[in-house]
């Protein structure tokens, strides 16, 4: 398969229309799947016909080794009383758990799916249209997004990825990547706002002005001083 170089999100998306499969699935070139993957997935997708997006943990490494086993919210931290992350929380590391149902609140939060544990129904996908190819870095946050605010998702609590943690060509520094990435999210949120149930919108209104204010404070303190200036002022749309 071949066509011109228009970036990873048109790439995914041309495998997807190639695809003859009724699952898709995502690997990164340098990310590792487990080998039993695909087959403990494939499983659970037969036991759970009603959901359309499974996901599940993966451990993150570098050339120099691992550096965190989990790539999941921390469980040291207290979160909402009865929200997906205080139930992972309260899990033992790797254990299996199966987590399903109504994930669209918990996303809206942050993004903690990553991409190369993702296994979705094509027809999902057909649905609810593909990678938004304008949106480079956050298309799968924004994609998360779409499918779980119509379709039912399932996690499960078991390492199946190796997610290789890379300098991302496009942030530049290695330094400024999560404030980069705090800017960014703010235009899957965006996105949100226009098409989202009245309940979420003013959760989505909170979550863009903490990226703002989390991606202005960081390149304050790195002297990015033109990147802050041009946060503040975008972020005055929403205040």
């Amino acid at each position: 398969i071949y066509q011109d170089n228009r970036g990873v999100s048109a790439a995914r998306n041309r495998g997807i229309r190639e695809a003859r499969g009724e699952y898709i699935a995502f690997l990164d070139a340098d990310d590792i799947w487990l080998p039993d993957k695909l087959m403990r997935q494939v499983s659970i997708a037969e036991k759970n016909p009603e959901i359309d997006l499974i996901f599940s943990d993966a451990e993150v490494f570098n050339d120099k080794g691992l550096l965190r086993s989990s790539n999941m919210p921390p469980r040291n931290v207290q979160y909402e009383v009865g929200s997906f992350r205080d139930k992972i929380a309260k899990t033992n590391f790797n254990d299996g758990s199966i987590f399903k149902g109504d994930f669209y609140k918990n996303l809206l939060i942050g993004n903690f799916i990553t991409l190369s544990t993702a296994f979705i129904h094509k027809e999902c996908l057909e649905e609810t249209g593909y990678f938004d190819e304008d949106l480079s870095v956050v298309a799968d946050y924004d994609l998360w997004l779409r499918i779980a605010k119509s379709h039912p998702v399932l996690y499960f609590n078991s390492i199946t990825t190796r997610y290789r943690y890379r300098a991302d060509s496009m942030s530049g520094d290695e330094n400024l990547r999560d404030f980069f990435y705090q800017s960014l999210n703010v235009d899957a949120l965006e996105k949100q706002l226009h098409d989202c149930p009245k309940l979420y919108k003013v959760l989505i209104k909170r979550r863009i002005l903490e990226c703002y204010k989390s991606a202005i404070w960081g390149y304050f303190n790195l002297k990015e001083l033109k990147k802050v200036r041009s946060l503040c002022l975008r972020s005055l749309l929403f205040d």
